[in-house]
């Protein structure tokens, strides 16, 4: 928008009024709660007189179509490029303080009496991050997302999404711990749909080497397995004897070092033991399932015992770890059918059948691998889908992700162009061949 601020001033009174609050509110809001604002503001027209029983639909519509304002279904938000210079003008006119006390009051979280509360609830919490940061104030912003000061917290992706957007800048003028609750979550919304999020991903790993290694090594070291970092993975959990066996464990299965990364996962259990002052154990999250493909992939009698026992745990196991428990689930399907001698038939129906974590790109992953281990070959609808998950994968710094999906599109015999660059494949064992079917 050129030159928005002379465009605002030329607007009548009840006009501006409407842009003022939209962008002052920042987030979606409708033209009956501008009303209630601008009354609870006391704001009056060149003659003095109140005008908020004057605001009409026509107004907000002109508004949208002159781009003003921004339709956003039942509410309406103002134009980017106005939020900036009106607030600044409500600052140095006195009212933002003011305005901010009122709509909080006028409109709280947590007072709602409409159909669509949980959006609505949303909505305002993302409302109150914005006016603390308008006022610069992060303690205010930990209030309003309800964590107090000092603790690391995970926000919910859309919650962390709107903060980012809402703060943008100023995102990284504020304290480490809250950086991390925006960031961490969006790095593993990232991950499950193979978005690419190396920019904000940069900042993570600048935070994680500024804080160093302690309640972030985990995540970390997951963050950099999911991106073929395994030297940084295992870096990131040296300190730790439990995470740093794990991971050891993990890259040297990546590297075809099974028997080595056993080692190093019956050293975790063994931490893990003594930690918890249990005989019988096993892993889980990601660390848990590569263990459980390693034990596959040995295949003796003693191995394949293991293998069954660790998921027969993790299925009774109330505290899981999120990070790779739906996988996790996967495998225990793939077992139990590699037990049964299901029809391969029925296999592309059953990986299908979980529609909860259908966007998850790493459990369609392993549910593809399942179905190719047991001699199975999904539909040509989900080739496809795996094939434009190989090329997000490769554009977004996910190399193993691209080079399994790759390899599982030359297995089902799909001869176009692979969507990863599998130089190197031949030395590196791939999940795709860990079960052969004959």
């Amino acid at each position: 928008m050129s030159d928005p601020l002379s465009r605002y001033r030329r607007l009548s009174d009840s006009q501006r009024s409407i842009v003022m609050i939209a962008a002052l509110y920042r987030v979606g809001i409708q033209l009956s709660m501008v009303m209630d604002l601008v009354k609870g503001m006391k704001w009056r027209d060149e003659r003095g007189k109140a005008f908020y029983g004057r605001l009409r639909l026509a107004d907000r519509d002109r508004l949208i179509k002159e781009g003003f304002l921004v339709d956003n279904g039942n509410t309406f938000k103002a134009h980017p490029d106005l939020v900036e210079p009106l607030t600044e003008l409500a600052r140095e006119e006195g009212v933002l303080k003011g305005f901010i006390d009122l709509a909080i009051a006028q409109f709280p979280v947590r007072a709602l009496h409409h159909a669509n509360t949980a959006e609505e609830s949303r909505r305002r919490t993302l409302r109150d991050v914005h006016f603390a940061g308008m006022l610069n104030d992060e303690e205010l912003i930990r209030l309003a997302l309800g964590y107090s000061r000092g603790n690391y917290f995970l926000l919910q992706e859309d919650v962390a999404e709107g903060i980012e957007e809402i703060l943008g800048e100023r995102l990284d003028l504020m304290s480490p711990q809250l950086r991390v609750s925006v960031l961490l979550p969006l790095a593993q919304q990232a991950e499950r749909n193979l978005g690419d999020d190396r920019s904000a991903y940069s900042r993570l790993e600048a935070l994680f080497e500024q804080l160093g290694e302690g309640v972030l090594s985990y995540s970390m070291a997951v963050r950099r397995f999911l991106r073929g970092d395994l030297v940084g993975a295992v870096r990131a959990g040296r300190k730790d004897p439990y995470l740093s066996s794990s991971m050891q464990g993990i890259a040297a299965f990546m590297a075809g070092r099974d028997d080595e990364a056993l080692t190093h996962f019956d050293a975790a259990l063994e931490v893990k033991r003594k930690g918890t002052r249990k005989r019988k154990v096993h892993l889980s999250g990601w660390e848990g399932v590569i263990h459980f493909l390693a034990l596959c992939r040995k295949g003796d009698a003693e191995s394949r015992a293991l293998a069954k026992e660790a998921l027969a745990m993790e299925r009774r196991n109330d505290q899981r770890q999120p990070e790779g428990a739906a996988i996790f689930d996967v495998l225990g399907d793939f077992h139990l059918r590699l037990d049964t001698l299901l029809n391969v038939n029925d296999l592309d129906r059953r990986f299908s059948a979980r529609e909860s974590d259908a966007d998850d790109a790493w459990v369609e992953l392993f549910r593809l691998l399942a179905i190719r281990w047991l001699g199975g070959k999904p539909t040509p609808a989900r080739i496809d889908r795996l094939r434009d998950m190989g090329k997000r994968a490769a554009g977004a710094g996910f190399p193993w992700f691209a080079r399994e999906a790759g390899q599982l599109l030359k297995a089902w015999g799909d001869k176009r162009d692979s969507p990863a660059d599998l130089d190197g494949s031949d030395s590196v064992p791939l999940l795709t061949n860990l079960y052969v079917p004959e």
